[in-house]
């Protein structure tokens, strides 16, 4: 089957450096057994092999059954490239429609994790569609949007934390070599970390309230250990992983004061349809988007040291 979907990148600085090395690497990866196995389902490696690819809107639609097909939905179509995800499955062509829906946007949602994790981009996955050899489409695709769009921002503005590209096949064999599953319960503190992180990705109408929640529960299994001085852990041993902000130095406190409030019903908020519900949404997302900038960086951290958790020893220096 063929996946064919619209990707949408936010729109930085920082975004295109890392839009640049997933265009350069993702080709390459086509065939990648590791890969095949990470995209697959517990049950079965029912994925015989993939092949990707990256195309300018204008080819993609020299394709009459493509471009018919999305502009059928009447729907403007801004995207500019296109994802081009060739799967070769177990599954026969005949088998009942509705199934390759359920397949694509379950293994859209992984890879949509794993690119989102490698790459310095919140790349979201629009509405598009799955075909056969043939061309006949077999069903259609639901939005994977990346509730991360100010994270790369955030971290520019206040110049910290660094969040930088990693390599693809760095980011395949830390899940592979540490037996992180995106389908199973965590084991350990870096799979906590990628099953709150999964929580922040959705369809466009999903409710935000949560995803703080998550957010910050990641960075929690991360840096924390027992429950006694949560935010003085958190804030310590964050500047000693990702070296100390120069400005902004209280926020972090103030973000887990922000967050725990916020679920302990100690914070004062309007109704959602209150014209003053815009005021109290942008610090709610400009909190989301520091504690995303955060979580990122210390997994790209684990990846990078090839860890699935950090060791902190106190000593006495007196």
């Amino acid at each position: 089957m063929r996946i064919v979907i619209p990707i949408r990148e936010t729109e930085t600085e920082m975004t295109f450096r890392g839009w640049d090395y997933f265009i350069a690497e993702i080709k390459t990866f086509s065939g990648n057994e590791k890969l095949l196995k990470l995209l697959g389902s517990r049950e079965s490696s029912y994925i015989k092999n993939i092949e990707f690819d990256v195309k300018e809107k204008e080819a993609v639609f020299k394709n009459k059954t493509y471009k018919e097909n999305f502009e059928q939905r009447k729907k403007k179509i801004y995207e500019s490239h296109f994802f081009i995800i060739d799967i070769d499955t177990t599954y026969k062509e005949t088998d009942p429609f509705g199934l390759y829906d359920i397949m694509a946007d379950t293994f859209l949602s992984k890879l949509s994790l794993i690119l989102n994790l490698t790459y310095e981009f919140a790349l979201d996955f629009m509405n598009g569609f799955v075909f056969n050899a043939d061309d006949v489409k077999l069903g259609e695709t639901t939005i994977v949007f990346c509730h991360m769009d100010f994270a790369y921002e955030h971290s520019k503005k206040i110049k910290w934390p660094n969040l930088q590209s990693i390599e693809f096949k760095k980011t395949i064999d830390w899940f592979t070599n540490n037996g992180i599953s995106l389908e199973l319960k965590s084991t350990n503190s870096a799979g906590r970390a990628i099953n709150a992180f999964s929580h922040l990705f959705g369809d466009l109408s999903e409710k935000d309230s949560s995803f703080l929640f998550w957010s910050v529960l990641g960075i929690e299994s991360i840096l924390a250990r027992g429950t006694k001085d949560i935010s003085h852990q958190i804030k310590q041993k964050a500047n000693l992983l990702l070296g100390e902000p120069n400005e902004f130095k209280k926020k972090i406190t103030k973000l887990y004061e922000y967050r725990s409030r916020l679920i302990h019903g100690d914070f004062n908020f309007p109704p959602k349809y209150s014209s003053d519900f815009d005021n109290f949404e942008e610090e709610y997302w400009d909190y989301l988007a520091f504690s995303n900038s955060i979580l990122i960086a210390l997994i790209r951290k684990l990846i990078n040291e090839n860890k699935v958790e950090f060791e902190f020893e106190y000593k006495y220096c007196g």
